[in-house]
């Protein structure tokens, strides 16, 4: 067995609750973000407001992470409380991240999905930068879809900080401002599904609101 077959095997029959990993990565992704905000004293600023860090990237790969995470704790919860069977929760587990989204929301069928395309479209794009950042290959140019859509928005470097692009404030600020709004109306959803399944007083219920919490009550630099 592979070893994230493996991993995967131990999530399905792992009944584990009250131990939240997301916020450990979010704690970090918070430390990065704002060692990044103060090296606005110290390197290249841009006329945009933007400047220079080697924490951007880190800030935001582990803002993604934690959002994952953060998913899959939700589908732990939900197999907890019965919600969902062992079946539902491996093709869940399975999935890509963007898709791990898609199905919780199916799996609620709520009429209050407030997760709008808007957020949906800035999601995707932060979770392709994130699978950008994680398989880097060196490049000189920034052509793809990705980074014409992230250079439209004005977060990445200029040209003239050659392949240092995602070294921007900006954009891991960007990147936690995104998940964050996602986070927390998919949590008001979820909220709203609790109530409507009698299980508001549940450990799973409580547990996702402190989940929920850990990103929503986040402070960014300003």
């Amino acid at each position: 067995m592979s070893t994230r077959q493996q991993r995967l095997d131990d999530f399905l029959h792992s009944q584990i609750m009250g131990i939240s990993v997301s916020q450990d990565s979010l704690e970090a992704a918070q430390a990065c973000l704002a060692t990044g905000f103060n090296d606005k004293k110290i390197n290249l600023n841009f006329p945009n407001g933007n400047h220079f860090t080697k924490w951007a990237i880190p800030a935001s790969i582990l803002f993604t992470n934690a959002f994952e995470i953060f998913l899959n704790e939700i589908v732990s919860y939900f197999h907890f409380e019965e919600i969902i069977s062992l079946e539902e929760k491996a093709n869940i587990a399975a999935s890509s991240v963007f898709k791990k989204l898609q199905r919780i929301q199916n799996l609620l069928n709520l009429p209050t999905q407030n997760v709008t395309t808007a957020q949906l479209v800035e999601l995707k794009l932060a979770l392709e930068l994130r699978n950008d950042l994680i398989h880097y290959f060196p490049r000189i140019k920034f052509t793809d879809n990705v980074n014409s859509e992230l250079d439209k928005k004005g977060l990445l470097i200029p040209n003239n900080v050659a392949g240092r692009k995602h070294a921007s404030y900006l954009l891991s600020k960007w990147v936690a401002e995104t998940i964050i709004k996602v986070v927390k109306t998919l949590g008001d959803d979820i909220a709203h599904y609790f109530l409507l399944v009698g299980k508001s007083r549940s450990l799973a219920a409580s547990g996702l609101e402190v989940l929920k919490a850990n990103f929503t009550e986040t402070k960014l630099p300003t």
